[in-house]
Parts: structure tokens; sequence; C-alpha cells
């Protein structure tokens, strides 16, 4: 079997547009990104490969990749008075190096990421700020939140289900939140980053090697091999370090493969079935259930999605279009 180098995690299973045309590409950056981004150029979205979102009821958290190096402009509004922007290198191969930033109404910031970076958006859906606080990071705050964020978006990597994945992002914004108080996070599940040497070196290489042979057919024996352990203590690590037995992991990993699929393909012309079908799933009503399970929404959700943010990013460049044709004067 062979092993291949796993790719940099990121919010895989909330992904909205990946991969996309400069239409949907407006479209979905008029939707999902905070209200106080600049808008970016065409040219810039043409090099841009991946979007993820995910709202919760305290704020939301967005990533943006295969960012060009132009830079980028960046303010809050008076509905969303804080934002944490996490900008890092996220090129397989190279050394993560990130940056922390804070944008506050009155203190707009402009980030210059390297090509190819990921630009992490944390909102909040409310003020805990005194009025005309000035909020500087010290090295201390800095580091927390780095670790904070670092940590967060690796096990994002392995949330077993949406509703795990929501209640894990409130307990991120709450304990970011502490942080930018100078208070200690108390009672919180969100971990500092760990190293990924630091995780179980069997659970990992069968993670890497499921996520990066998708044409493999499912055989515990296999991964038992890969780990260098038997097939019951494989069920028990995984159990300890995933919340997943390596089947649910499997079936998880198959959904993402789906959910791409259908986040690449002609919205207007797919038929969800035959995306099912060619990922190893030939019952529709379990499919959707399992996909909704896991990411919060119907596989058609996705599609009807997808339609009305390429319209509305089709309006968006016809309005461009325009303007520049009859500039005001």
């Amino acid at each position: 079997m062979k092993l291949r180098k796993e790719q940099v995690p990121s919010l895989h299973a909330y992904n909205r547009v990946l991969d996309a045309t400069p239409m949907e590409w407006l479209g979905a950056l008029d939707h999902f990104a905070p209200a106080g981004l600049t808008p970016l150029p065409v040219s810039q979205c043409a090099t841009m490969t991946g979007l993820s979102h995910l709202a919760v009821r305290s704020g939301s958290i967005a990533s943006l990749r295969g960012l060009s190096s132009q830079p980028i402009r960046i303010a809050c509004t008076d509905d969303h008075p804080l934002l944490i922007i996490f900008c890092r290198n996220a090129e397989p191969g190279h050394p993560q190096s990130t940056e922390i930033h804070t944008a506050t109404p009155d203190a707009a910031i402009e980030v210059r990421c390297h090509a190819g970076s990921e630009l992490v958006i944390v909102q909040f859906q409310a003020n805990f700020l005194a009025s005309g606080t000035c909020l500087e990071l010290d090295d201390e705050r800095r580091e927390s939140l780095d670790a904070l964020l670092t940590g967060y978006l690796h096990d994002a990597d392995f949330f077993p289900r949406h509703r795990t994945a929501v209640a894990v992002t409130v307990q991120l914004l709450q304990a970011l939140q502490q942080v930018l108080l100078q208070q200690q996070p108390r009672n919180s599940t969100v971990r500092p980053a760990r190293a990924r040497s630091d995780h179980d070196s069997r659970v990992m290489r069968v993670v890497n090697f499921m996520r990066t042979n998708p044409d493999w057919s499912y055989n515990v024996g296999d991964l038992a091999a890969l780990a260098h352990t038997s097939e019951r203590n494989l069920y028990k690590l995984m159990a300890l370090t995933l919340d997943q037995t390596p089947y649910q992991l499997y079936r998880r990993l198959r959904l993402l493969l789906a959910r791409d699929a259908l986040l690449r393909c002609d919205p207007f012309e797919t038929v969800i079935s035959r995306h099912a079908v060619d990922h190893g799933f030939l019952h529709l009503g379990r499919f959707s259930a399992q996909y909704r399970e896991h990411f919060g929404e119907l596989p058609s959700q996705t599609l009807t999605r997808r339609k009305r943010l390429i319209r509305r990013g089709s309006m968006l460049l016809k309005q461009a279009s325009n303007a520049a044709r009859h500039p005001s004067d």
C-alpha cells in the first residue's frame, strides 16, 4: 500500500467554493466574506482555490485559500465590531508560519499574505469590548490566539459530525474572547495546537492513507497492518484519538469526496445520485441523511446555494462592467 504525504488541514467539511469560476467567487465573497473586506478584483479571484465558512450563534470563522500576494484591506462594521485575522503559509512541504492581526471599527488593517497562503477570519457577532478600547496584542496574547486557532483548524479535520463542529466553534469563540479580554479561558475543550508528532503515529498513518488513497476499498485488516497493531487495538486507538471507528472515518472521507464533487460540478446540470453512487453511496436517502449529519445541510442545498452564488456573481460582474464603461463624472 502506497503512503503519500498528507494535506495541510483546513475547514474541509465547510468548503463553500472550490476551484470556481470568477462569477461564483464574486458571489461567494459577497455572501460569506466579512462586511469590512474590501472587494477583491476578479484577477485575484482567479488565483483562489477554496473558501470555507462556518457560522454559529456567537460568530463565524472563514478560510480563504490560494490568495495572491496583493494586499487585502479589512475593516469592521458596527454589526460585527471585531475581527481576528489569522494568516498562515498553507503550502504543503513548506514550514508553517503565521501572523495574527485584529481589526476594530476605528482600526482597519491591510494584510499582505504570501502567494498561496490561507487567510482565516474570525468574526464575532457581538461587541464585548468597552467603548473606545484600543486592542493591542502583546506577545503572550498573540501566542495564545495562535495556539487556539492552530489547534482548532487541526481538530476541524476530524470533527465526527456537524453538531460537534458547531459546539467546538462556539467554545473557540469563547476562548478567543477571554484571551482578548486578558482572562484565562475556562471550561473549554478547545485545546492549544499539538505537533503532528504528538499524535499517535499509528492513527495518523491510517488517516493519511485513507485520505490520500480515494480508490481504496475498505478493509480494516489493511489498516491494522499499516498501523502495525491488531484490529481490536486499532478500534481503541481511533476511538480515543478521533472519537470515530475506522469505518466511520472512512465513510466521512467518502462523504467529503462527494461534497467536493458537488462543489466542482456544474450545479445547473448535476444529478446528485450520480455523485453519490460514484463515491460508494447506493441509497440516496441514506446518503442525504448522512450528508446532513456531517455538513449541516442536504446535498440539494449545497447545489442550490451554488446556483444562487453564481447568479449573484454574474450580476456583480455586469455591474462592474457597466461602471467601467460609464464612469461617473
